[in-house]
């Protein structure tokens, strides 16, 4: 998320980076404001403290500002976060909040080179190519791709161009067709298990998570105490919906988490959706037709899912049967010092990673 260009305006002198220090928040939110917007900066504010002092590993959590004089004219913090490569812990640290004032867009670069040098590891998923070619040129890889899928879930997005001359009833009919074809689906598809609605994980989702992870090289630590602290009350997402599938004897088969965004017009994101490895595509097709009616109850118009493609992913079929359409992308980048990891960590295919473990999903509110 940044503004950043790497060919623009006119170097000035005095730019120097510093660490940050609390006297500069206000300024830092100020910045922000005239970057990305008032509204962009509210949010911004809302998740500091979860993002940059209540996270998993706060003493792990450099930020730099670029000062003109003591004039705050950019910013850069990080998301530090454990991850299971194979077989190793590992803490990598995730570019966020990536800002620079539009009158100095020239020394931007300066914030991203002092990352790099502090950083061992990094791990990061972006779709704005000025960001991702910097982060390439300074050394991180292009390990996947995380496709962007869409779904309609009410005709009245469809409403552009030549089509909005159409009447309300028609839209309303369409919609209509919409959701009669998800129930259909969901019962001529045995996907109708039943979900059970949960508000934060609990033990279960640790042996979930060692069972899912054990033949997968390299994921995000996604135990219960990460998933309670990236979807917990302090997080943007803390209106989220959570649903589970358990087994007779109540282990955790599955879960999904989904969130509808505020702004007008309602968007529904799926942030994540795992289940364990072997079990039915019931299982998969089960989650997302409970999200999906999730979503539309609470009046999202579109849904998005960013699915990164690997045999740990949910499978690209289930999306395609259940009407999503692929659409733009956001490139998955690593950085890991240690070459012995590096092969293995630089393909796509032994990642276990979501949107939602992306620091792109923070700005969704």
């Amino acid at each position: 998320m940044t503004n950043f260009k790497i060919f623009s305006s006119e170097p000035a002198a005095g730019v120097r980076i510093s660490f940050y220090e609390p006297h500069f928040f206000d300024q830092v939110c100020g910045l922000y404001r005239i970057v990305f917007g008032a509204d962009a900066a509210v949010a911004f504010q809302a998740r500091w403290n979860w993002a940059q002092q209540d996270n998993l590993c706060p003493g792990e959590t450099p930020k730099w500002v670029l000062l003109a004089g003591e004039r705050v004219i950019g910013f850069l913090a990080t998301i530090p976060l454990h991850y299971r490569m194979v077989g190793r812990d590992v803490l990598a640290h995730t570019p966020c909040d990536y800002m620079v004032h539009p009158d100095y867009r020239f020394h931007g670069i300066k914030l991203m080179r002092e990352f790099f040098r502090t950083c061992d590891n990094c791990v990061a998923c972006d779709e704005i190519p000025a960001t991702i070619k910097v982060t390439k040129w300074l050394g991180a890889k292009q390990a996947g791709v995380l496709q962007r899928y869409a779904k309609v879930l009410d005709a009245r997005a469809l409403r552009r161009g030549r089509f909005r001359a159409v009447p309300d009833s028609l839209w309303r009919v369409g919609t209509l067709g919409l959701r009669w074809y998800d129930s259909v689906r969901a019962v001529t598809s045995g996907s109708n298990l039943p979900v059970e609605t949960v508000h934060e994980f609990d033990e279960r989702s640790d042996l979930f998570f060692e069972q899912v992870s054990r033949n997968i090289p390299a994921s995000v630590m996604k135990d219960c105490r990460f998933l309670n602290w990236r979807y917990g009350l302090g997080s943007p997402h803390s209106n989220r919906g959570i649903g589970v599938i358990t087994n007779a004897n109540g282990e955790l088969q599955g879960y999904v988490i989904f969130y509808s965004a505020e702004h007008p017009p309602q968007t529904g994101y799926l942030l994540d959706l795992q289940v364990m490895p072997g079990v039915a595509d019931s299982i998969a097709n089960s989650l997302l037709n409970y999200a999906l009616e999730c979503l539309r109850r609470s009046g999202a118009w579109v849904v998005q899912f960013h699915r990164l493609s690997s045999p740990h992913a949910v499978p690209q079929q289930i999306l395609q049967d259940n009407g999503f359409v692929a659409r733009n992308t956001h490139q998955f980048l690593v950085k890991i010092r240690d070459e012995s990891l590096r092969e293995q960590v630089l393909q796509q295919e032994n990642w276990m990673y979501s949107f939602g473990d992306s620091e792109s999903s923070h700005a969704i509110v």
